[in-house]
């Protein structure tokens, strides 16, 4: 990672989310280059990367996300993104969620800190997809229900999302604020 030079402006962007099913799916397919503002929004944003290559700008580091890789941001982390020039079309699917909202059904007394586990670990925002398998593979399917939108797709959804959340955390175990525990 390189430390980015320039002096950008910070926005606040809120993602307002339906009450009985608080996730949002985008896909974005670009063939030109896109230039993303500096931003932080209210919630958990998941970026899964299917095709070409995206740059990131995480609190002020650069970085690329290349296809079959996830870059995993906390509510109120600083990052913009931005498509540079290349050849092909890039393809960028995007989550966002509160999981307090979201997994609520489950948890009607609050989420145990297992699903919270973001919230206090310093850890690589960008995963690597063949150290992260599982997790890319959970994050496809949740696209793909989420598209698809077939019976009981919610309650799938929140499993998956449940589930996703476990796997995070305890590859994240040993992250700094954890003290290493397991």
């Amino acid at each position: 990672m390189t430390s980015c030079s320039r002096n950008l402006p910070v926005t606040y962007r809120e993602y307002k989310f339906a009450a009985d099913f608080p996730i949002l799916l985008m896909e974005v397919k670009s063939t030109t280059p896109q230039i993303d503002f500096i931003h932080f929004h209210n919630c958990i944003e998941i970026a899964f990367c299917q095709s070409g290559t995206m740059t990131w700008n995480l609190e002020n580091q650069v970085s690329s996300l290349s296809p079959g890789n996830i870059c995993f941001l906390p509510p109120f982390f600083t990052h913009g993104s931005f498509f540079p020039p290349q050849e092909g079309e890039v393809s960028c699917s995007y989550l966002f969620f509160n999981p307090e909202q979201l997994l609520a059904p489950f948890y009607p007394n609050g989420l145990p800190s297992e699903f919270t586990w973001y919230q206090y670990t310093d850890f690589s925002k960008l995963l690597s997809g063949e150290r992260f398998c599982e997790e890319v593979e959970l994050i496809r399917m949740i696209i793909g229900e989420l598209t698809d939108r077939v019976g009981h797709y919610r309650t799938t959804v929140r499993g998956m999302v449940e589930t996703l959340l476990v796997l995070l955390y305890r590859k994240h175990q040993g992250c700094s604020v954890f003290g290493g525990g397991g």
